[in-house]
């Protein structure tokens, strides 16, 4: 599994950024979302709004996933704020 994408957000709200995931399979999943909660960082599945008005999850992130997501997305944020000071990682 890979981040192939990653849209950080500029703001002071709990959503840093977010993800497209490509899966070993080939799949390509956008919409993830990389939240700084009250125990640190975590990936928020796509979600979408029902005709109720509620929230619902579009994938199901198993805990143990959920820690390889957020260690993906931090290398990718670490080598997008390396290029973008210019410090090249390589």
């Amino acid at each position: 599994m890979e981040v192939i994408k990653y849209t950080p957000i500029n703001s002071d709200g709990k959503i840093k950024g977010y993800l497209t995931i490509k899966t070993s399979e080939g799949f390509e999943m956008k919409g993830f979302k990389l939240i700084e909660g009250e125990n640190g960082l975590f990936v928020g599945a796509p979600s979408q709004k029902g005709k109720d008005e509620q929230w619902y999850d579009m994938v199901w992130i198993p805990k143990e996933l959920n820690q390889e997501l957020v260690d993906l997305a931090s290398n990718q944020i670490d080598l997008s704020n390396a290029v973008n000071s210019n410090d090249i990682p390589f």
